[in-house]
């Protein structure tokens, strides 16, 4: 796996996190009855935004666990890469190939 998508997977790990925290404040602002977040607004129009709001960390963390298997994979194969790699030279080495 090339270096920037590891560190993409990263990046939009922590993305992810951020957004999830955001999000749930949110909802608790709404939940709590906010006046700046509820004014004008009904209960079950802040019931529903509530419910869009868990919804929503949902999919954030569905999006963060995909995420955090990319670098997962990714790193499992660029260990397995250079375990054949170095078992390679080790062959090489034996048959005295490649020292020069």
């Amino acid at each position: 796996m090339h270096v920037a998508a590891k560190c993409c997977s990263l990046y939009c790990s922590c993305v992810q996190v951020f957004g999830i925290i955001f999000f749930a404040i949110l909802a608790t602002m709404f939940a709590n009855h906010n006046i700046f977040m509820t004014r004008g607004k009904t209960q079950a129009q802040i019931d529903d935004k509530i419910s869009t709001l868990f919804i929503t960390m949902g999919v954030q963390l569905v999006a963060l666990l995909l995420f955090l298997a990319c670098f997962m994979r990714g790193t499992k194969k660029e260990k397995e890469e250079e375990d054949r790699q170095r078992l390679l030279d080790v062959q090489k080495a034996r048959q005295g190939v490649g020292i020069f």
